[in-house]
């Protein structure tokens, strides 16, 4: 991955801001593990600008007893990678997909994939919970 700089993804296609931008919000989608029999429930994520060109500071599981922020990555025109790390107390990966104007999560840790579906982008969570996407900093303090 040596050699990636600016709005470049690792593979060589050049990123725009709009890639980036369009991720930029709060969407609200469901989410489940069906694999193991939890079905899906009501669910949002927050995605707010990260530090760098490409990264995003993510709440996943906004709605949920205890959220997740994660810090993910444009790989892609349409993808966010989310590297290895801590949610949901254990270590685990992810993937968040742009189409047609909607979001898919996969997450997957100890071999369990989990997916959320059919998020579209929301304004209600931002008035309610002080997060603000054009920012770093949420109710839950300054993530980045």
């Amino acid at each position: 991955m040596l050699g990636c700089v600016g709005l470049v993804a690792c593979g060589g296609a050049a990123l725009s801001s709009d890639d980036r931008e369009k991720f930029i919000g709060n969407w609200v989608g469901s989410y489940g593990c069906e694999s193991v029999g939890v079905e899906a429930v009501p669910d949002t994520i927050l995605i707010a600008r990260g530090s760098g060109d490409l990264d995003f500071v993510i709440t996943l599981h906004a709605d949920f007893l205890n959220p997740d922020t994660v810090d993910g990555k444009l790989t892609d025109v349409n993808i966010i990678t989310i590297p290895l790390q801590s949610m949901g107390g254990v270590p685990g990966t992810g993937k968040i997909t742009y189409s047609n104007n909607t979001l898919t999560l996969t997450q997957l840790a100890f071999g369990i994939t989990c997916e959320g579906t059919d998020y579209v982008k929301s304004s209600g969570i931002a008035a309610e919970s002080g997060f603000h996407p054009d920012s770093t900093t949420s109710v839950l303090g300054t993530t980045g």
